[in-house]
């Protein structure tokens, strides 16, 4: 009622809105019902459950607790992380390809060979007679490396990508222009760059409660602990 009502005023199918509405209550209501002169949640697997969510309830908000710690970083510290990680914002350049097509594989193998003793395709086209004609296959403009399966090591004109099946012969390209770019003014990635901050500060937050715990627990190791958890990873 509370959630829905002043959202119907107005509304052609508010009644069936209301019905549905009410029907689903209706069917929760007696499924509890239910449950309970069943005794269902008295069952050794209903038993179970419950604890385990309650377990993690109990993990969820003790987190939320040990978590909350101050974050206001001073303005020198925000423009020196942004300075030492100024590399991991820049965008990553994108890349202009020329190409063309041929029949066979064979025929793209040796002009990829060709590409990559210094021949262009500009030059191929007008000597080998096995290109097909019209407009480069793929379209002009720059597109994402990893749409390429391009590593950072490839992204540089000239790199010349594996011969690619397409329908009616086969695909031939290389890299013709790497796209310039720039990295973000810090008032352009505040929001980031506090962002990492916070996640970096809870990383290490987590990492000297996990090790302060281990310190202070008594650990030991049971019998057949250590072939019971290759078994299971092996899994």
């Amino acid at each position: 009622r509370f959630t829905e009502f002043h959202g119907l005023k107005g509304k052609p199918d508010a009644a069936a809105r209301r019905d549905k509405i009410f029907d689903e209550w209706l069917i929760e209501s007696l499924l509890r019902y239910q449950a309970k002169i069943q005794r269902i949640g008295e069952r050794p697997l209903m038993r179970r459950m419950e604890a385990r969510i309650e377990r993690e309830l109990v993990f969820e908000e003790t987190m939320k607790i040990l978590l909350d710690v101050k974050f206001a970083p001073a303005e020198p510290e925000v423009e020196a992380y942004y300075r030492q990680h100024v590399a991991a914002i820049t965008p990553q350049p994108r890349v202009r390809l020329d190409s063309a097509k041929v029949a066979t594989e064979a025929q793209a193998r040796k002009l990829c060979e060709s590409l990559r003793k210094g021949a262009t395709l500009s030059w191929l086209r007008k000597t080998t007679p096995e290109i097909a004609g019209g407009p480069p296959p793929i379209p002009d403009g720059f597109i994402e490396p990893a749409m390429l399966n391009l590593s950072p090591a490839d992204v540089a004109a000239g790199h010349v990508l594996e011969p690619v099946q397409v329908p009616g012969g086969w695909l031939v390209a290389a890299v013709a222009e790497v796209e310039a770019v720039a990295p973000p003014e810090l008032s352009q990635c505040r929001e980031q760059i506090l962002k990492m901050m916070r996640g970096e500060q809870t990383g290490a937050q987590m990492a000297d409660m996990l090790a302060r715990l281990e310190k202070a627990s008594q650990i030991r190791i049971l019998p057949g602990a250590e072939a019971e958890v290759a078994r299971r990873l092996e899994e």
